[in-house]
C-alpha cells in the first residue's frame, strides 16, 4: 500500500521514497512506499514532475498502490519532485469548483451534475440552465468566500459519520469517506487536492455559458484570461478610435 503524502500535505512538492515494485508496460512504471504525486481521480488530472530526475508522465491508482509511469526506469531510494505550478493550478480550479457549485445551490438551487477540469478552462454541468443575474450572483458569492480566506478542513469519516454532516451530495460507498469542508459554506466528499484556506483559490471568473454548462477559470488562469481580454480590447480601441 502506498502512503499518500498528497493527502497529508497538498503543499508538499519534494519527498524521499523507496521503490517497492516495478511495473511493466509500454513505458516503465514504479510503485513507491510513499508518494506526493496525485493520481488521476475525482475529475482532477494527475500530477507531473520527476523521480530522481526522470520525468513522470502519468500517475494512476492500482488498488491500494499508486503507479508512476516514467520515461526511464528507476530503482532503490529516490527523490520525487512534484511540478508545483501544475499542482497549484489544479488545486485552484478544483477548490474553486466546490465554491462555485455551492454558490449555485444557494443562489438558485442548481445542483452540479458533473465537473471537468480542462487545460485552459474548467466547466460544471448544472441540473438546469441559470439566468444571467443568477450567474453573476453565484460568481460574486463564491468570490466573497475566497476573499474571506475561510479555513478548509479535510478528513476521513466512516459512511455513518459522513451522513451526519451537511453534505452537498450523498457520500459515495466505501469504508472511509474523504470530506472537504469550507467553514460555514460547503461540505463535499472529494478525493482531490485542496488548499488550506479559500484565499489560495485567488479568484473565480465565469467565462462562458452553454445551456446548463458553465465555463470558468480560477486563480492564475483568471489573470491570464483578463490579460487576454485587455489586450484584445486595447487593440480594438486603437483600430476603432473609441473608448472601451
Amino acid at each position: 500500500m502506498t502512503r499518500k503524502l498528497y493527502y497529508e500535505d497538498p503543499y508538499l512538492i519534494r519527498f524521499e521514497a523507496r521503490v517497492v515494485r516495478s511495473v511493466t508496460g509500454e513505458k516503465p512504471g514504479v510503485v513507491l512506499d510513499q508518494t506526493a504525486f496525485f493520481p488521476t481521480g475525482g475529475g482532477q488530472p494527475h500530477d507531473l514532475g520527476t523521480i530522481n530526475g526522470v520525468s513522470v508522465v502519468d500517475v494512476a491508482e492500482q488498488g491500494d498502490d499508486v503507479v508512476h509511469t516514467l520515461t526511464h526506469a528507476v530503482q532503490g531510494d529516490v527523490i520525487g519532485i512534484v511540478d508545483w505550478e501544475r499542482r497549484r493550478d489544479h488545486m485552484q480550479q478544483h477548490h474553486g469548483q466546490h465554491l462555485l457549485s455551492e454558490a449555485f445551490v444557494r443562489v438558485c438551487k442548481a445542483e452540479t451534475v458533473s465537473f471537468h477540469l480542462g487545460a485552459e478552462e474548467s466547466s460544471i454541468d448544472l441540473s438546469k440552465p441559470v439566468a444571467p443575474i443568477d450567474l453573476e450572483r453565484a460568481e460574486t458569492l463564491a468570490n466573497m468566500v475566497v476573499f474571506e480566506n475561510r479555513p478548509v478542513e479535510i478528513g476521513f469519516f466512516t459512511p455513518e459519520d459522513a451522513k451526519k454532516l451537511p453534505l452537498r451530495k450523498p457520500p459515495p460507498g466505501g469504508e472511509r469517506v474523504r470530506i472537504v469542508q469550507v467553514q460555514d459554506f460547503d461540505c463535499s466528499a472529494c478525493c482531490g487536492t485542496h488548499p488550506r484556506r479559500t484565499g489560495d483559490v485567488g479568484s473565480i471568473m465565469i467565462v462562458g455559458v452553454d445551456g446548463a454548462r458553465v465555463h470558468f477559470v480560477c486563480g492564475a488562469r483568471g489573470l491570464k484570461y483578463a490579460r487576454g481580454n485587455s489586450t484584445a480590447i486595447r487593440a480594438l480601441m486603437g483600430k476603432l478610435s473609441c473608448s472601451r
